[in-house]
């Protein structure tokens, strides 16, 4: 699980090492999806299905987890990501998987939701200058959210979908996904300006006028 796993590796230098996370989560999605994916048994679908619906989850609360103050907070998200946990273990082993685990994928969306709207309430009320150009964490909330937001429907309506209507709209998805991706990539510009800031030189005066 990576929210507790994230709590050790990430104390004392998490902004930096919340970005090897990113790296780590752009390549094991590019493994599981392009490469893996068509190696994966018919009868072992779902469980592919539920490891990355699972691992996606963890990436993304760990991302906000190094990021929010609150203790309590904190507390209650690594609660609820155990319970989350113990539902797809549960819906896994009971249920059946017509096209996609559409049930867990729409819990993923609410709980993640809820988790960003607890960030960005927290730091609208710990900052007085809500600045999205200094807030790295904020860029990578609003990928998630358009990504997530933008295929949520979609994924819950997809076993009433004709397979000419998957084809049509699963095509949209890559967008949302690519703006995910353009954002992820612009938070990472926004914490290396931020970290390496310009300095200005002091130039010598040279004025030699008497």
């Amino acid at each position: 699980m990576l929210i507790p796993i994230s709590y050790f590796v990430f104390k004392g230098k998490q902004k930096e090492k919340i970005f090897l996370l990113l790296a780590f989560y752009g390549v094991l999605c590019c493994f599981l999806l392009n490469i893996f994916f068509s190696w994966v048994p018919k009868e072992f679908i779902k469980h592919f299905q539920t490891v990355y619906t699972t691992l996606e989850y963890f990436f993304f609360c760990s991302i906000f987890y190094v990021n929010i103050r609150s203790k309590k907070a904190k507390t209650t998200l690594l609660i609820v990501s155990i319970l989350f946990f113990v539902f797809q273990i549960i819906y896994m082993l009971t249920q059946k998987f017509k096209r996609l685990d559409t049930v867990p994928i729409g819990v993923e969306t609410i709980l993640i939701f809820l988790i960003i709207f607890y960030y960005i309430y927290e730091y609208s009320q710990t900052n007085s200058k809500f600045s999205i150009s200094n807030n790295y964490c904020f860029l990578m909330a609003l990928g998630i959210l358009i990504y997530l937001g933008g295929s949520f429907f979609f994924y819950l309506m997809i076993d009433q979908l004709t397979t000419s209507e998957v084809d049509l709209f699963g095509n949209l998805t890559y967008a949302f996904e690519i703006i995910k991706n353009l954002l992820f990539a612009g938070s990472i510009m926004v914490y290396l300006k931020k970290k390496n800031p310009e300095t200005k030189r002091d130039l010598p005066n040279l004025d030699f006028t008497l």
